[in-house]
């Protein structure tokens, strides 16, 4: 009896361990379809890219505006599929900067990174602000749900807990030379799309990148006031403003992207 616990223990144990290597080596997958195609990533926190069809007006669109030899900056990153497709058209002469703050999330930009050997990808693990520094984080249990704790944005409705990141200014970074200006700029920040124009001042009236940026909520009218919001401070700034058809249909959380050209340029 005693021989047969203990056999069964160690195989209990085999299995955990089998299990732990697993998700310490992550199993990979070849994302099947699209502007990603042929491209691998880890599977532990992306299927939902495997077929490469996710939010394809956000691909098509990033393929239309990035050129071989751009900088690209992916601010809230979630685990790099879109870097990835940013990486593979701005070419080896490019630069995509993956801005995440969840560390896990960033561990995996970096992963999905050297499984396909795009040594131009840089991750800056941290969340945009208008100050550089520290903020406060609030987690999610949906991988790309985070959002900074602040007063002003609802926090995520599977929050849970938070976390002390490091505060990006990108305005700073760019002056102080330790980025380069970007060409291309993609947002998807959970409600915190004002926090990070404001970090981008500078660089939006002298740099004129062009920017794709989701805007999301809970509620239609939260969502309009959000896309408003911004659609007002791009405008302001100088920009050209479109929607970007539909990535999502009959989805109950609402979902929307916006294209902004600078003024005057196509």
């Amino acid at each position: 009896m005693r021989q047969t616990t203990m056999s069964t223990v160690w195989k209990r144990l085999r299995d955990v361990s089998d299990t732990v290597t697993r998700i310490w080596n992550g199993s990979t997958f070849t994302i099947a379809d699209g502007p990603g195609e042929g491209l691998r990533m880890d599977s532990s926190r992306s299927r939902v890219y495997q077929d490469g069809t996710a939010e394809m007006p956000v691909q098509r669109a990033l393929m239309d505006v990035l050129r071989p030899g751009a900088v690209a900056y992916d601010i809230g990153a979630n685990v790099g599929f879109f870097s990835l497709i940013a990486a593979r058209a701005v070419g080896s002469s490019g630069r995509v900067y993956s801005f995440e703050p969840v560390p896990e999330n960033a561990r995996l930009i970096r992963r999905n990174a050297s499984l396909n050997t795009f040594d131009h990808i840089q991750v800056v693990e941290g969340a945009v602000a208008e100050e550089s520094g520290t903020i406060t984080l609030t987690l999610a249990e949906h991988p790309g749900g985070a959002t900074l704790a602040r007063e002003e944005l609802q926090p995520p409705p599977d929050a849970k807990g938070e976390i002390t990141v490091r505060a990006v200014c990108l305005d700073e970074e760019v002056e102080a030379g330790r980025l380069p200006a970007p060409d291309v700029i993609k947002i998807d920040v959970e409600g915190a799309e004002l926090v990070v124009l404001d970090s981008m001042s500078s660089i939006l009236r002298t740099r004129r990148p062009i920017l794709i940026c989701e805007v999301d909520a809970a509620e239609e009218d939260t969502l309009r006031a959000r896309q408003q919001a911004i659609q007002d401070r791009l405008v302001a700034a100088e920009y050209r403003v479109e929607l970007l058809p539909q990535s999502y249909r009959n989805n109950a959380w609402c979902v929307e992207h916006l294209l902004a050209h600078p003024a005057g340029r196509s």
